[in-house]
């Protein structure tokens, strides 16, 4: 069925290489997706999340880059249901990050393994 919700990730890295001493980022938005359930164990997914997101890059004293940027992140998943209580699913999407050439490094896939306890 139809879902709706919403989510959010942060990250700082120290020390990554000689010219950044910190970088933070973070980002968030609304989640919108669909889960079609395929077999008695199986369960199709695809979902897009839509937000925002900033990007801080400090060098010492000085901060290098302090933007905001617009994300777009679609998904595509395949879960395996043994029981009503557990979910093994695999995740495979796109971070699209949209603002400055700065912000370009950040668009990436990305591929996931979660574990889901609960009703399913």
């Amino acid at each position: 069925g139809v879902y709706f919700g919403g989510g959010s990730g942060s990250a700082t890295f120290y020390g990554k290489s000689r010219t950044v001493d910190r970088a933070d980022f973070r980002y968030g938005g609304f989640i919108a997706g669909y889960r079609h359930r395929i077999s008695s164990i199986f369960r199709l997914a695809g979902q897009v999340m839509v937000g925002g997101g900033k990007l801080r890059i400090e060098s010492g004293r000085l901060i290098e880059f302090d933007e905001g940027f617009f994300s777009v992140v679609p998904e595509l998943s395949l879960g395996v249901s043994p029981s009503r209580w557990l979910l093994l699913e695999a995740r495979m999407g796109y971070f699209e990050a949209l603002g400055s050439q700065a912000v370009r490094p950040l668009r990436k896939p990305q591929l996931g393994l979660f574990i889901m306890l609960g009703t399913n």
